[in-house]
């Protein structure tokens, strides 16, 4: 890294080298003396070059200060991945911070090549009107994404990879996570992009933080079998539990097999499972077939049958 380092020095210093030694020969190539008898006097530059008299400051100054500003960038990274390994987007904060390490640089910069910042401000402020509200109309938008974006990672909300439900009904994982606006990539795998200050404005959930999920059902059975529906109850809340090993019986979440309405022309008996899976995942859909599975044993078992439309509900 060391020799990496005085290699790279090296090199800027003699393209800065070059560029002054460039700037002076046509300064003194285009430079023109008065003729005055035995007198030494000063060649004068022409106006048109003036800005080339403070150019190769400007141009060592930003080479320098972008240089180091590169390496500070750097080292930064590999203290991020170092000591906060347990953070799974270290590049985002990586662009948010460089964000802030070249805009500094460029100030730097520009202050030690004797640019008239209080001039550029004061004339901008002076400029006011209609050209002062463009710029800020501008601005807003990006620098409040910009905000809302460091905010909600700094929450630590959610990762990449992650999949994630909004408050509008979009759900998906979680592609990327920029300054500006979040990708998601639906089950379809379209991808949406979504600025920073819509998904701060909306609840959402993290689904795959989830460590539980439910699976529901409506079972609509014939009013001939209301004598036995105790027993179709039990036989089905045996089943499930026999085939569903993931099922949660603890009693910290609902397990009810319970006749829940009477219709005109059927009996309904709603099932509510939880189960120790994430949301939406494969397991998920593993552990609903199975309580299907189990339904269509009890069903067998008691030589009864559903009697249509079947409802099934989920969430």
């Amino acid at each position: 890294r060391v020799g990496r380092f005085v290699s790279q020095g090296g090199r800027i210093g003699l393209l800065v080298y070059f560029v002054e030694m460039a700037s002076r020969f046509i300064l003194n190539a285009a430079a023109r003396a008065p003729r005055v008898a035995k007198q030494a006097v000063k060649p004068t530059v022409p106006k048109r070059l003036e800005p080339l008299v403070k150019f190769p400051n400007l141009f060592a100054n930003a080479a320098y200060g972008y240089w180091i500003a590169t390496e500070i960038s750097r080292a930064k990274r590999r203290i991020l991945r170092k000591f906060y390994r347990r953070l799974e987007e270290p590049e985002t904060y990586d662009g948010i911070i460089d964000f802030l390490i070249y805009i500094t640089a460029s100030i730097i910069v520009l202050d030690a090549s004797h640019f008239d910042l209080r001039g550029l401000v004061r004339s901008l402020v002076a400029v006011g009107g209609l050209s002062s509200l463009v710029v800020g109309l501008a601005l807003k938008e990006p620098v409040s994404q910009l905000l809302q974006g460091a905010l909600m990672m700094a929450s630590n909300k959610f990762h990449r990879n992650e999949t994630i439900r909004l408050g509008d009904g979009t759900q998906g994982k979680v592609v990327d996570i920029g300054l500006l606006e979040t990708t998601i990539m639906g089950g379809d795998d379209i991808t949406v992009k979504i600025p920073h200050g819509k998904m701060t404005g909306q609840k959402f959930s993290n689904i795959s933080r989830m460590q539980r999920s439910q699976a529901k059902f409506d079972l609509r059975f014939s009013l001939e079998d209301m004598g036995q529906i105790e027993e179709i109850q039990d036989v089905i809340r045996q089943e499930i539990q026999n085939n569903c090993p993931k099922l949660v019986t603890d009693g910290s979440r609902p397990f009810q097999v319970r006749w829940t309405e009477l219709e005109k022309d059927a009996i309904v008996v709603s099932i509510d499972t939880h189960h120790y899976v994430t949301p939406s995942s494969n397991a998920y859909w593993d552990a609903r077939e199975a309580v299907l599975v189990a339904i269509s044993k009890a069903m067998d078992r008691m030589k009864v049958a559903l009697k249509h439309p079947l409802k099934v509900n989920s969430l």
